[in-house]
């Protein structure tokens, strides 16, 4: 096993047996002394059963790295906005998890749902991707319906 694959294999003890972890595959599993031994000598010899298994889970499919590496260094141009337009609401749901129609709410200002229209617009047109917009939250759209139409 390489350096590099030390860094990238974790074994976790787990009663008595391993969790056998690569963050980079993503992969983890659980195996037995026998298998940590394998792994650490190199997974590769003439145990073809062990072989295929590791083959069949992933091991030995090349890690994610660049591709994390990638998506960590890609520009955030997000192409979904998601408005809260206000906490507001007229219904007073007993299951309600956020307590909306106890009081007077809050509203989104329209600049601001203006401002992230906009922006994932740009960012759909630049990426030539479609956009797509949600309402969200713990009120009630329509109490709010000019802000709503607009």
């Amino acid at each position: 096993m390489t350096s590099d694959q030390e860094k990238s294999i974790y074994f976790l003890p787990l009663e008595d047996k391993f969790i056998i972890y690569l963050p980079y595959k993503p992969l983890a599993f659980i195996g037995n002394t026998a298998m940590v031994d394998y792994i650490q000598s190199g997974a590769q010899s003439d145990d073809a059963e062990t072989r295929q298994l590791l083959q069949n889970i992933g091991f030995y499919a090349p890690d994610q790295r660049r591709l994390i590496k990638e998506r960590a260094e890609a520009a955030f141009k997000p192409t979904i906005g998601v408005l809260l337009l206000t906490t507001a609401c007229n219904m007073n749901c007993v299951y309600c998890y956020a307590s909306a129609g106890s009081g007077a709410g809050q509203t989104m200002p329209f600049s601001v749902g203006q401002a992230v229209i906009d922006q994932v617009c740009r960012n759909a047109r630049e990426l030539k991707k479609s956009f797509s917009l949600c309402l969200h939250g713990g009120g009630e759209p329509t109490v709010v319906k000019k802000l709503l139409m607009d």
